[in-house]
Protein backbone atom coordinates (compact mmCIF):
# COMPACT_ATOMS: atom_id res chain seq x y z
CA UNK A 1 0.00 0.00 0.00
CA UNK A 2 2.82 2.25 0.52
CA UNK A 3 4.13 2.59 -2.56
CA UNK A 4 0.67 2.73 -4.51
CA UNK A 5 0.30 5.74 -2.51
CA UNK A 6 4.15 7.54 -3.84
CA UNK A 7 2.15 6.85 -7.02
CA UNK A 8 -1.28 8.67 -5.67
CA UNK A 9 -0.06 11.31 -5.07
CA UNK A 10 -2.92 13.62 -4.38
CA UNK A 11 -4.33 10.50 -2.18
CA UNK A 12 -7.66 9.89 -4.08
CA UNK A 13 -6.86 6.39 -4.25
CA UNK A 14 -6.63 6.60 -7.70
CA UNK A 15 -3.23 6.26 -10.17
CA UNK A 16 -3.78 9.03 -13.05
CA UNK A 17 -1.97 8.98 -16.40
CA UNK A 18 0.30 11.93 -14.79
CA UNK A 19 0.98 10.59 -11.68
CA UNK A 20 1.92 7.67 -13.07
CA UNK A 21 4.12 8.99 -15.69
CA UNK A 22 5.83 11.55 -12.79
CA UNK A 23 6.60 8.76 -10.74
CA UNK A 24 8.04 6.16 -12.89
CA UNK A 25 10.25 8.77 -14.27
CA UNK A 26 11.13 10.76 -11.62
CA UNK A 27 14.97 9.44 -11.09
CA UNK A 28 15.88 9.48 -14.40
CA UNK A 29 13.59 9.38 -18.13
CA UNK A 30 13.33 6.15 -18.58
CA UNK A 31 9.88 5.81 -20.47
CA UNK A 32 8.91 7.99 -23.45
CA UNK A 33 5.47 9.49 -23.03
CA UNK A 34 4.29 6.37 -25.20
CA UNK A 35 5.98 3.45 -24.03
CA UNK A 36 4.21 5.43 -20.42
CA UNK A 37 0.57 5.11 -21.92
CA UNK A 38 1.17 1.41 -23.20
CA UNK A 39 2.02 0.34 -19.43
CA UNK A 40 -0.50 2.55 -17.90
CA UNK A 41 -3.53 1.05 -20.04
CA UNK A 42 -1.79 -2.38 -19.16
CA UNK A 43 -3.05 -1.94 -15.67
CA UNK A 44 -5.88 0.07 -16.30
CA UNK A 45 -7.59 -2.50 -17.11
CA UNK A 46 -11.34 -1.92 -16.96
CA UNK A 47 -10.14 1.32 -19.26
CA UNK A 48 -11.70 3.94 -16.97
CA UNK A 49 -8.75 6.10 -17.76
CA UNK A 50 -7.11 5.41 -13.54
CA UNK A 51 -5.42 2.54 -11.97
CA UNK A 52 -7.13 1.76 -8.64
CA UNK A 53 -5.64 -0.31 -5.75
CA UNK A 54 -7.21 -3.45 -7.12
CA UNK A 55 -5.68 -2.85 -10.58
CA UNK A 56 -2.67 -1.74 -9.04
CA UNK A 57 -2.43 -4.50 -7.06
CA UNK A 58 -2.82 -7.07 -10.22
CA UNK A 59 -0.46 -5.32 -11.85
CA UNK A 60 1.86 -6.20 -9.75
CA UNK A 61 0.79 -9.73 -9.55
CA UNK A 62 1.46 -10.28 -13.36
CA UNK A 63 4.74 -8.15 -13.22
CA UNK A 64 6.46 -10.60 -9.91
CA UNK A 65 4.78 -13.53 -12.44
CA UNK A 66 6.88 -12.23 -15.24
CA UNK A 67 9.80 -11.90 -13.49
CA UNK A 68 9.40 -15.08 -12.38
CA UNK A 69 8.69 -16.41 -14.94
CA UNK A 70 12.03 -14.80 -16.75
CA UNK A 71 14.14 -16.63 -13.81
CA UNK A 72 12.88 -19.70 -13.99
CA UNK A 73 13.80 -19.61 -18.00
CA UNK A 74 17.15 -18.39 -17.00
CA UNK A 75 17.61 -21.50 -14.97
CA UNK A 76 16.47 -23.68 -17.73
CA UNK A 77 18.78 -22.36 -19.96
CA UNK A 78 21.59 -23.43 -17.32
CA UNK A 79 21.14 -26.53 -17.18
CA UNK A 80 20.44 -26.96 -21.32
CA UNK A 81 24.34 -27.34 -21.86
CA UNK A 82 23.74 -28.16 -25.58
CA UNK A 83 21.36 -25.34 -26.11
CA UNK A 84 18.62 -27.52 -27.84
CA UNK A 85 15.89 -26.17 -26.01
CA UNK A 86 15.66 -29.47 -24.18
CA UNK A 87 16.83 -30.71 -20.76
CA UNK A 88 17.89 -34.70 -21.23
CA UNK A 89 19.47 -36.31 -18.32
CA UNK A 90 22.80 -36.20 -18.65
CA UNK A 91 22.55 -32.85 -18.11
CA UNK A 92 20.81 -32.81 -15.37
CA UNK A 93 23.31 -35.38 -13.50
CA UNK A 94 26.00 -33.62 -15.09
CA UNK A 95 24.59 -30.03 -13.21
CA UNK A 96 22.88 -31.79 -10.08
CA UNK A 97 26.77 -33.23 -9.50
CA UNK A 98 25.21 -36.73 -9.21
CA UNK A 99 28.06 -38.94 -9.44
CA UNK A 100 26.74 -41.75 -6.76
CA UNK A 101 24.33 -43.89 -7.42
CA UNK A 102 21.61 -43.14 -5.38
CA UNK A 103 21.52 -39.73 -6.39
CA UNK A 104 21.97 -40.76 -10.24
CA UNK A 105 19.27 -43.20 -9.45
CA UNK A 106 17.24 -40.93 -7.35
CA UNK A 107 17.53 -38.04 -10.62
CA UNK A 108 16.64 -40.44 -13.19
CA UNK A 109 13.62 -41.70 -11.35
CA UNK A 110 12.36 -38.18 -11.05
CA UNK A 111 13.16 -37.28 -14.60
CA UNK A 112 10.96 -40.45 -15.50
CA UNK A 113 7.72 -39.30 -13.82
CA UNK A 114 8.47 -35.63 -15.01
CA UNK A 115 8.96 -36.67 -18.85
CA UNK A 116 4.97 -36.81 -19.65
CA UNK A 117 5.60 -37.42 -23.30
CA UNK A 118 8.54 -39.89 -22.70
CA UNK A 119 10.59 -38.76 -25.31
CA UNK A 120 13.36 -38.81 -22.88
CA UNK A 121 14.36 -35.09 -22.35
CA UNK A 122 12.64 -32.34 -20.35
CA UNK A 123 10.74 -29.80 -22.33
CA UNK A 124 10.37 -26.19 -20.02
CA UNK A 125 6.83 -27.35 -18.50
CA UNK A 126 8.30 -30.66 -17.55
CA UNK A 127 11.70 -29.54 -16.26
CA UNK A 128 9.53 -26.89 -14.00
CA UNK A 129 7.65 -30.46 -12.88
CA UNK A 130 11.01 -32.13 -12.03
CA UNK A 131 12.00 -29.50 -9.89
CA UNK A 132 8.92 -29.05 -8.04
CA UNK A 133 9.28 -33.23 -7.45
CA UNK A 134 13.17 -32.43 -6.57
CA UNK A 135 12.56 -30.11 -4.48
CA UNK A 136 9.10 -31.64 -2.87
CA UNK A 137 11.23 -34.76 -2.13
CA UNK A 138 14.30 -32.96 -0.14
CA UNK A 139 11.78 -31.25 1.84
CA UNK A 140 10.24 -33.84 3.53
Amino acid sequence: MELFGKFDQNHDNKITFEEFFEMVNKDRQELTEEQARVAFKEWDTNGDGVIDIKEYWSGVTLKKKSLKDESERAVFRMFDLDGDGFVEKEELITILKADGDDLRNFVETLFKQADADGDGKLNFQEFGVFFELFWNSNSK
